[in-house]
């Protein structure tokens, strides 16, 4: 991972970042393999009911973040506060990041695919910041393969690592992108369309245009 960050000349606190966030995930990944899911007895800001996985995703994160010492703020969905981590030294490319631990962390026991996401902006200061002022960002998968995909904003290039052995990661695809049509569809928090007779008629069209729903 970090040559293949190098030929497009990363910065090289970014290549820490991005680096530490793929140990979390091999580790989380490694977790999910053998967790039982129980509740902890709390609620996120969300109203999110926190299980044992969401937790031990958030610390694992955090900590590895942090002895990266370029990280000088830090949100999560579980702690969506910022917070400020004091780096001793020189405070030039120092990064913030926002990540969810573990999103769909609900249906793990349902053995379906869940992921993990992170947004990656210069400085330190998350409040009033736009996707677009990233420098990168990175999104995990974990199904029956653990796959990342690393967007780096500089090169407008996205690429995809899959984790092998639970250690190791390689490049498996060198660039990726989306589609401008496709026929599969799979929507997020349907109870809205009762709110919102936009997203219902976007609902509406993908059937009647004969989507396929996939959702894993």
């Amino acid at each position: 991972l970090e040559q293949h960050l190098a030929t497009f000349n990363t910065d090289k606190n970014l290549t820490k970042v991005i680096v530490s966030i793929a140990h979390s995930v091999a580790s989380i990944s490694s977790y999910l393999r053998t967790a039982v899911v129980k509740h902890v007895g709390k609620s996120n800001v969300f109203g999110d009911e926190q299980l044992t996985v969401d937790v031990f995703a958030d610390k694992l994160i955090r900590e590895n973040l942090i002895m990266t010492r370029v990280v000088g703020l830090l949100a999560s969905e579980e702690h969506p506060e910022e917070h400020h981590i004091n780096i001793e030294g020189s405070t030039n490319n120092v990064y913030s990041v926002a990540y969810d631990p573990l999103d769909g962390s609900s249906i793990v026991d349902c053995n379906w695919a869940v992921g993990s996401i992170f947004g990656i902006w210069p400085g330190t200061g998350l409040v009033s910041r736009t996707g677009a002022e990233q420098v990168a960002s990175t999104m995990a998968l974990y199904g029956p393969r653990t796959t990342m995909l690393i967007a780096l904003a500089a090169h407008k290039t996205v690429f995809e690592i899959t984790l092998q052995n639970n250690e190791k990661w390689i490049v498996s695809k060198e660039s990726m992108k989306i589609k401008p049509n496709g026929k599969t569809f799979a929507p997020g928090n349907l109870r809205s369309v009762v709110e919102d007779p936009n997203y219902k008629q976007l609902i509406q069209y993908w059937i009647d245009n004969k989507y396929t729903l996939r959702y894993s």
